[in-house]
């Protein structure tokens, strides 16, 4: 295909794109296996459009395939057709994408929320073995300061007799 038929050919795509309300990225999430830079240079015609990405583009735009790949006067029709009828399609689509998405959404909410008296009472029981650890072990703490405690008296009180002797 020569340059000019390329970019001729390119600019159709883009003009059944845009009439159909789509993005390129829009537009090749319809497509399998046609990425957004690939839809990209096919519209500026740097990439060669492969049959059958030619007949998904016209059949996600609504436009004829021989209108799309050809062109004639009849071409802006097509246009016309696909934002009356492509573009609600889409829409609908996406939205019933979204709604599906919404939905497990909520389920995973429900679901976590499920589990969080259980985590919270799991969490409760750790807290309190360890405030009772805490608890023996400040105990134990404490009754050893206690015994050291005991010892440099009855060590200092024999020292103190001493003193008060000499």
């Amino acid at each position: 295909m020569a340059d000019g038929q390329a970019q001729a050919l390119g600019a159709r795509v883009r003009q059944a794109r845009e009439a159909a309300g789509l993005s390129q990225v829009g537009l090749a999430e319809w497509i399998p296996g046609l990425h957004q830079a690939s839809l990209a240079r096919i519209e500026v015609g740097e990439r060669a459009l492969k049959a059958l990405e030619a007949v998904a583009i016209a059949s996600a735009t609504d436009v004829d395939l021989d209108r799309l790949l050809r062109g004639d006067d009849r071409a802006a029709e097509d246009l016309v057709r696909a934002t009356k009828s492509t573009t609600p399609q889409y829409i609908q689509r996406r939205l019933s994408d979204f709604a599906e998405e919404a939905r497990d959404r909520r389920n995973e909410i429900l679901r976590l929320a499920d589990e969080v008296p259980d985590v919270a009472k799991s969490r409760k029981a750790n807290i309190s073995r360890a405030l009772r650890a805490w608890n023996i072990a400040g105990g134990a703490t404490g009754n050893a300061a206690r015994e050291i405690d005991d010892e440099i008296v009855a060590v200092d009180e024999p020292l103190v007799i001493r003193d008060e002797l000499n």
